[in-house]
């Protein structure tokens, strides 16, 4: 059974990776202009702010304004956004899709990506519901979905693989004992007791 599940783990990974990098080869086609367009915006599309809301809570959830985002969302509701002014700052840095570009998913910071799943999981910000807005931030929101879930695949392969490999030694060493008391066994002359008092 724990040879079956972390063999689902992997599995499962491995989707996760290759969605991933088919999401990160979508987003290296977008342009530079295509983000500097929308952040010398000064009122885009709310669904548009949202994505760039989103990838600032993933990418600097620690740090204002994004620290303050509610994570708690109802289905029906739209997403809080921060200020606009703050997002714009972010989208008109040099080498903003360079950085994301280079972003290692299995990197982000655990306590960003829990604040960041309420908003994945919402309808708002699914690839196709953006698509039909912009093209090039669907392919933002594409790029956050498949990162954040390989990401949460492969800290859950690490963590199952870690423990079974654990058991595996633990079992190794139960073994090597067993084998090292059979030996006193076939070297003791009367029996178990004299075994015993050997060991």
């Amino acid at each position: 059974a724990a040879l079956d599940s972390i063999v689902d783990c992997i599995k499962q990974t491995e989707e996760a990776y290759g969605n991933y990098r088919k999401g990160k080869k979508a987003l290296s086609l977008i342009t530079n202009e295509c983000i500097k367009e929308v952040g010398r915006n000064p009122r885009p599309e709310r669904i548009v702010r949202d994505v760039v809301t989103a990838v600032g809570l993933l990418l600097h959830g620690s740090t204002d304004p994004f620290s303050q985002i509610r994570s708690r969302i109802d289905p029906p509701v739209q997403l809080p956004l921060v200020s606009w002014p703050a997002c714009q700052h972010m989208l008109m840095k040099k080498n903003f899709l360079k950085n994301l570009l280079k972003h290692n998913p299995v990197n982000f910071n655990i306590k960003r990506l829990k604040r960041f799943r309420p908003f994945a999981s919402h309808d708002h910000l699914s690839t196709q519901t953006v698509e039909k807005h912009n093209i090039a931030f669907a392919r933002i929101a594409n790029w956050m979905h498949t990162s954040s879930l390989y990401c949460i695949r492969q800290r859950r392969l690490d963590r199952n693989g870690s423990k079974m490999r654990s058991k595996w030694l633990f079992g190794k060493s139960i073994l090597k004992e067993s084998r090292r008391r059979k030996k006193i066994w076939e070297k003791c002359e009367d029996g178990w007791l004299e075994g015993l008092y050997a060991y």
